[in-house]
């Protein structure tokens, strides 16, 4: 709350295998327009390419903020490591706090 930052899943429920991501199905999406509309979000950062997809997709043309896409913080994505990701994601959120 200090760096005023918040968390919201772009998905409010799915069916879902284990914790793969291309198994997703049946998604209903989380009431994002209204947490933007009732407060002043100025960034989006999608973690990973799917929150990415399914904003712009479901999200993206009722509210008309861009967001920004990261790589996703799941172990599964071994193309990053816990350095790379923390140098990443570190300069995207410091760039907007200060």
């Amino acid at each position: 709350m200090d760096n005023k930052i918040a968390l919201w899943d772009v998905i409010k429920s799915c069916e879902i295998k284990g914790s793969s991501d291309t198994s997703i199905k049946n998604v209903t999406i989380n009431d994002i327009q209204g947490l933007i509309f009732k407060s002043n979000i100025k960034k989006l950062y999608a973690n990973g390419n799917l929150a990415y997809s399914l904003y712009n997709k479901y999200c993206f043309n009722k509210i008309g903020i861009d967001i920004i896409k990261l790589p996703s913080t799941s172990p599964a994505n071994a193309g990053f490591s816990l350095d790379k990701l923390i140098s990443l994601w570190g300069c995207a959120i410091s760039a907007f706090i200060k």
